[in-house]
């Protein structure tokens, strides 16, 4: 069934095979489009964790080699006001 209006549009009430195979490739898209995000971030993710780690152990090596660095400057101006 067509309907024709004034201004020269066709509206047809029918569905062609190319728009079902349109839409199905659509929703299809769709579909491995999320499962591919998904994994994306669940690999930034694992990333992010195991950098958070590693500045962790970063971080706690700089506090203890300037742990280190503050006693041996303490020995060191011990050592100079006890020469004076």
């Amino acid at each position: 069934m067509t309907i024709n209006h004034q201004d020269g549009w066709i509206f047809k009430k029918e569905v062609g095979i190319t728009h079902i195979i349109a839409t199905f490739s659509l929703i299809i898209s769709g579909f491995i489009f999320g499962f591919s995000m998904d994994k994306r971030i669940d690999i930034n993710a694992t990333k992010t964790d195991h950098l958070e780690q590693s500045f962790k152990e970063f971080r706690n090596e700089m506090r203890g080699e300037l742990k280190a660095i503050n006693v041996k400057l303490d020995r060191l101006l011990e050592r100079r006001s006890g020469q004076r």
